[in-house]
């Protein structure tokens, strides 16, 4: 269940990549279709219905966002280890000048990408827009909500 709920956000992401990109609709109707066939069945649910898609919407989300969260500290915990050994060692003492210049650009690239993504995380994860999400979703689709709301409660406890 977790491979396939991986594999369809992978899939929409692609699909949003591609829309951002402007890419032709010739190439993403056939998702287009697939995307409005799963919402119209989704509106066809009774409140019961949306509930348990909310439930078990919310468990897989917060089991990934879990997940994800515990391996990026476990690399980043990683990497700041050998870092601190080799250095320790003195292995960085040893390097040549001109490798020297390409590690430099290697760690300006990496602090740039760095430094992009905490924009983007600081963008996207704006109290505001949170709430105003949070209140939306509250107001259309007050079962779907509360279903996700326990699903994800569930998800982090357990």
């Amino acid at each position: 269940l977790r491979k396939i709920f991986a594999v369809l956000i992978f899939i929409c992401c692609i699909f949003c990549t591609a829309r951002a990109n402007g890419i032709p609709v010739e190439i993403t109707k056939p998702i287009d279709d697939v995307v409005d066939e799963i919402q119209e069945a989704y509106d066809r649910l009774p409140p019961k219905g949306k509930v348990i898609v909310g439930v078990v919407t919310g468990f897989a989300a917060s089991r990934i966002a879990v997940k994800g969260a515990v391996t990026a500290v476990k690399a980043a915990g990683a990497a700041f280890i050998v870092g601190e050994v080799l250095n320790y060692s003195g292995i960085f003492d040893k390097i040549p000048k001109e490798n020297q210049k390409m590690l430099d650009k290697v760690k300006s690239s990496a602090l740039k990408s760095i430094r992009n993504v905490r924009t983007h995380a600081r963008r996207k994860l704006a109290p505001f827009g949170i709430k105003k999400t949070i209140e939306n979703a509250v107001t259309t689709e007050k079962f779907a909500t509360v279903g996700f709301a326990a699903g994800a409660f569930a998800g982090f406890t357990v």
